[in-house]
């Protein structure tokens, strides 16, 4: 483990849960409450991450989530990384909302909460985390493949008839500008747009890229989980139905290193004793993608348009998954008005798995690039000497 990190696992039971704090030069076990009370406190907090909820409601019930689940944080003060392996209930929280303290962050005017603190993450287990930094895919791909369909309010989503899941989701009208931004940004990329967004070309060609970028719906089923699904564009597919379901989802061979899923919920689902949550982003991990940016509720169009753009920023500079969507909801908390601070507006999104940088960092590419500039010019310089002191 390196210094700079801490990891927090935690294990629900009946009669009492336990947390467990593991960095390079500590190890501790504490008991905390059992797993019933964990569910109430859990979800009073999640209920109150809708945007209707008064912020005082809220601040409350994070600090009184944040002190039934971290009994030591002066253990955890000097690290800049935490990477938390959640259990049961606690797999859908956002654990970056969490308030440590009463004070304020004075430079985005809002509660002091775990996101100003630490870089953060979620992990399935110690050993697979450390499975991921290992293994991450090395071969050369195409950079960046991204998919943007259009939706309506006014005509049928491609969702069953008869199901308990709404047959209508919200337009994206900001998810087309987002990837034209990361398309500017990355210099390259294969992006399918409106209706050629469509599941079949998902299938088609997923397999072939670094990183994957889905600016889609996606809605999650907590009745029968494996049915949660990834929406696509159907109006030009004539092979499938616009519906990518998680059990299709395992069964692809993916060799990205990241996915990005920025529009909905793609860490919703039921929860399954001992092994969290059945969602969208365990499909992926089932998909052999070693990390993947979640949402854990919808999120507002534009404010994810935002967001990814100071990821991709973030990531293109250098910086690690959950080092660049830190900066990237600081950054938004820094600009937004007062209104639409509440975190149900930037507080979804997740890093899950492995925390590699995508990018070498262009100021040490410059770095790099200015020493080996001067030292091809001494070179030059010593060779125009030799030439001129012989003759």
């Amino acid at each position: 483990l390196d210094s700079a990190s801490a990891f927090l696992e935690f294990m629900l039971a009946v009669s009492v849960s336990y947390v467990f704090l593991i960095t390079s030069d500590t190890f501790c076990v504490l008991p905390i409450a059992p797993a019933l009370q964990l569910l109430n406190i859990s979800s009073r907090f999640i209920e109150s991450l809708r945007p209707d909820t008064p912020m005082n409601i809220l601040e409350r019930r994070s600090k009184a989530l944040y002190q039934a689940l971290i009994p030591f944080n002066h253990l955890m003060s000097t690290k800049q990384n935490l990477v938390v392996i959640p259990d049961g209930i606690l797999s859908k929280l956002p654990f970056g909302l969490l308030i440590n303290s009463s004070s304020h962050d004075e430079t985005t005017r809002s509660p002091a909460y775990l996101i100003h603190q630490y870089n953060i993450r979620h992990a399935h287990s110690l050993t697979l985390d450390h499975h991921w930094v290992r293994n991450v895919h090395t071969n050369q791909l195409n950079q960046l493949l991204a998919f943007a369909p259009t939706y309506t309010n006014t005509q049928k989503s491609p969702v069953e008839e008869g199901s308990h899941q709404s047959a209508y989701v919200n337009s994206l009208i900001w998810n087309k500008n987002e990837v034209e931004v990361i398309k500017k940004m990355l210099g390259q990329g294969t992006f399918f747009v409106g209706s050629q967004a469509s599941e079949a070309e998902f299938k088609a060609v997923a397999a072939n890229y670094q990183i994957i970028h889905l600016a889609t719906h996606a809605l999650a089923d907590t009745k029968d989980p494996m049915n949660s699904k990834i929406l696509f564009d159907p109006t030009q597919d004539s092979t499938e139905d616009g519906q990518l379901h998680i059990y299709a989802l395992i069964q692809m061979k993916l060799h990205a290193d990241l996915v990005v899923h920025s529009a909905s919920e793609t860490g919703d689902g039921a929860v399954n004793a001992g092994d969290g949550v059945i969602s969208i982003a365990k499909g992926f991990a089932y998909a052999v993608v070693p990390s993947l940016l979640m949402s854990h509720w919808q999120v507002d169009d534009q404010v994810s348009s935002f967001i990814m753009e100071k990821f991709y920023a973030g990531l293109l500079q250098g910086m690690t998954k959950s080092e660049a969507l830190r900066s990237s909801k600081l950054e938004y908390l820094r600009q937004a008005s007062p209104n639409r601070r509440h975190p149900f507006y930037w507080g979804a999104f997740s890093i899950q798995g492995d925390d590699v940088a995508v990018f070498e960092s262009s100021v040490n590419f410059n770095k790099y690039h200015g020493i080996l500039l001067v030292v091809c010019t001494m070179i030059m310089a010593f060779l125009l000497l030799k030439i001129s002191t012989r003759h």
